[in-house]
């Protein structure tokens, strides 16, 4: 790769966007936009559409192009901007006032999905058998799908204004309280953030000391947690039960798009094989307490995260670096892949580096008609090239996602880590090339136990929800000692006995934000074994490459499991996800002959 830091833009730019977040043309779209979904709304109003398959098809095109017009970029921008500066007021409420009023339009055309998922049983079948309508059958068929849990049109809108106070404004007050804590830590005042993100890399003493310093304070606020899930729960309870829902699960599976008794075999089988996930915790003790020359047989939920390194120095990679890493790492699987990403640092579509107010962490976000963007928050380490491999994987199936009209460009959040996870493995295998012996021992337990926290313990954070929201329906009311007691169950149920999990530990569920996202948990294990499986296929046949680039272009046009099965993988399979995980119980005996 030629001159690559002449090309890289690292702060965001959105010059093809809006001058700044007082542009004026921004609520100008904003009106716009609404004024579409108006538009729609008295063409379509009187369902004459339903009435044939002329009509269906007319009304099924315009509602691909209202997708299209009523793309909410204004407000996508405005959240990007608050983004990098999350403590502008100015720009919360200009997203609270365009959010209102973006909504109050939208909600005139709940009617046309409500109208077309209430037809008839035989209507249902005529439209599906229609060719004419072959282009929007999975469109149908997911309407036909939900039709049977929504309600009237009224009822619709009640349940969306009710969501605002009865689920978001309770998790609002959560962040915003978890976000003001402070605590001392040798003479320094820290956010509990960041005390978290400094933990894994100080000495014993002082990473243990810190822990207890921050589950503390999450105890001494968790009387409003205990509120909030109490409240949360038993809205959804509530919402669950007017919809039909059977289990507090079902909603988000199958608005996932996924198939319910396979996701519940996913879990069962994980679940039943966190052996392995306490084998490689044993192995973890015995690292970490080798390398710190300690005599215990176990570590502590401080070290829980704690990366495993027996190099003698940290490599530090820079962002030109693995930049030259990632770019390599794609090209051998498309030159497609490395061009987007080439592109993205041209045209600054990747913020960078950490700055003052900018959010943590990292995330690709992407919408209808807009360039999609990165954010990082790059400090040099080797997981910041992986971070970026995988938010890049996130970029890549976007971009090739707009392939499909706009109604099916957006794919479902189960299939979205297994984009990401996929283009991760491809630079895994690179970085093992050019790495030392002792760099290999790091990158092969690093990706153990990557698999084990994005496989067991996620699915036993899905366990932990179904247990509090039994407790919450069954009691009617659950307290924030047993909520940490029930967490202090789950945390032991894939640490197993080389973790030492206290009391206070439990309270760990107070700052776990999934937690108020309902069992979206199951999808990060979900997406990790498939990306693992496409990319076991991948290895031993290059040409696969070309079906991965299919999937990636799938957008959401199929469900996941038939987009996976075009591709040959049927995830339906009983043995599926048991494949999956005896090749992590593999990986595991490898790394453990090494030590």
């Amino acid at each position: 790769m030629t001159n690559i830091k002449s090309a890289i833009k690292t702060e965001w730019d959105f010059s093809k966007l809006y001058k700044n977040i007082n542009d004026s043309k921004i609520e100008k779209d904003v009106d716009a936009i609404c004024k579409h979904f108006l538009a729609f709304a008295k063409k379509y109003k009187d369902l004459k559409f339903l009435k044939s398959s002329k009509g269906m098809l007319e009304a099924l095109k315009d509602c691909d192009l209202l997708s299209s017009k009523t793309s909410a970029i204004p407000i996508w921008y405005l959240g990007l901007q608050q983004s990098l500066n999350s403590s502008d007021d100015n720009i919360q409420g200009k997203i609270n006032i365009l959010s209102d009023k973006y909504l109050k339009a939208s909600k005139e055309v709940i009617f046309f999905d409500l109208a077309i998922s209430k037809l008839d049983k035989k209507i249902q079948e005529k439209y599906l058998k229609d060719k004419t309508l072959a282009k929007y059958k999975y469109l149908l068929e997911s309407s036909f799908l939900t039709g049977k849990y929504l309600l009237s049109e009224s009822e619709e809108k009640i349940m969306t204004d009710k969501s605002k106070v009865a689920h978001e404004a309770w998790e609002d007050m959560g962040q915003k309280n978890r976000g003001e804590q402070k605590i001392k830590f040798k003479n320094k005042e820290m956010s509990l953030t960041e005390a978290m993100g400094i933990k894994s890399d100080l000495p014993k003493t002082d990473r243990r000391a810190l822990h207890k310093l921050v589950m503390e304070r999450y105890k001494d606020i968790s009387f409003i947690a205990e509120s909030e899930l109490n409240a949360v729960i038993r809205n959804k309870k509530i919402d669950d039960e007017i919809r039909g829902f059977t289990k507090p699960y079902e909603s988000t599976i199958i608005g996932y798009h996924n198939d319910v008794k396979s996701i519940e075999n996913l879990v069962n089988v994980v679940t039943k094989h966190n052996y392995i996930s306490h084998r490689f915790f044993k192995l973890k003790a015995k690292i970490l307490n080798t390398a710190e020359k300690s005599e215990d047989k176990k570590i502590t939920m401080a070290e829980l995260a704690t990366g495993i390194s027996t190099a003698k120095t940290k490599k530090k990679i820079s962002f030109e670096q693995g930049c030259e890493l990632v770019t390599n790492a794609f090209a051998k699987v498309d030159t497609e892949f490395s061009d987007i990403f080439q592109s993205y640092l041209k045209n600054g579509q990747i913020d960078t580096f950490p700055k003052l107010g900018k959010r943590s962490g990292a995330f690709c976000s992407s919408i209808v008609n807009a360039p999609t963007y990165v954010l990082l928050n790059y400090v040099d380490k080797l997981n910041d090239v992986s971070t970026l491999a995988h938010e890049m994987g996130h970029a890549i199936h976007s971009d090739l996602s707009r392939k499909q009209d706009s109604i099916y460009q957006d794919y479902p959040i189960s299939i979205a880590e297994v984009a990401s996870t996929f283009f991760e493995n491809i630079l895994f295998d690179n970085l093992l090339e050019i790495a030392s012996i002792e760099e290999k021992k790091d990158l092969l337990v690093g990706k153990v136990q990557d698999d084990v926290f994005t496989i067991f313990a996620q699915i036993a954070y899905f366990q932990y929800e179904k247990n509090i929201h039994k407790a919450v329906k069954d009691k009617g009311f659950v307290s924030k000692e047993e909520f940490a007691s029930m967490f202090v169950d789950c945390r032991k149920s894939y640490a197993g006995d080389a973790v030492d999990v206290t009391e206070t530990d439990g309270y760990g569920y107070v700052y776990i934000n999934h937690f108020r996202s309902f069992f979206y948990v199951y999808s990060y294990a979900y997406g990790q074994l498939i990306a693992n499986a496409l990319y076991e296929e991948y290895k031993k046949d290059k040409s696969f490459g070309v079906k991965i680039k299919k999937f990636l272009s799938a957008g959401g046009s199929m469900s996941p499991e038939d987009i996976f099965k075009s591709i040959g993988i049927d995830t339906s399979k009983p043995d599926f996800f048991l494949k999956g995980l005896k090749k992590i119980e593999k990986d595991l005996d490898e790394v453990e002959k090494m030590f």
